[in-house]
């Protein structure tokens, strides 16, 4: 779907059925860029789901971007800036360009968050791969 028919018709998007890629390790996730200017099919953000493994986490990491991600579901514990809190569905969690943050599963069930890059991010790893799968899955609609 191109992101002129976007922009005209809307887009809804079975995230299921969308391909992702893997991050292994301590760190392990599967991403899966639902939007994005590298996709093609939205240029003001980058809109992404990352389901992390059961008792795994994203590691501390920084972006260069903002960063706003919601709690779909599962539990854990997120720090952000220092500060750690609980999380479970419903959750939001915001950080800024530039802050040092990680979100953990703490339970026996994947986590997943629904993050949103504002202005959108530029991609490299298992993200550049996944983005790369998802301009491909997009294309063949």
């Amino acid at each position: 779907m191109k992101k002129e028919e976007i922009e005209k018709f809307g887009l809804v998007v079975d995230v299921e059925k969308l391909p992702g890629e893997k991050v292994l390790g301590e760190n392990e996730r599967l991403l899966k860029v639902v939007m994005s200017p590298q996709v093609g099919n939205y240029d003001k953000a980058t809109v992404l789901t990352s389901d992390i493994s059961p008792r795994k986490s994203t590691g501390m990491h920084t972006h260069n971007v903002d960063e706003i991600m919601y709690v779909v579901s599962g539990e854990g514990i997120a720090i952000c800036g220092g500060k750690e809190e609980t999380v479970g569905s419903g959750t939001i969690i915001f950080s800024p360009k530039g802050v040092e943050h990680a979100v953990t599963s703490t339970s026996d069930e994947k986590l997943r968050l629904f993050c949103s890059f504002i202005p959108p991010m530029e991609p490299s790893g298992a993200f550049k791969e996944a983005t790369e799968k998802t301009r491909r899955f997009f294309e063949n609609l």
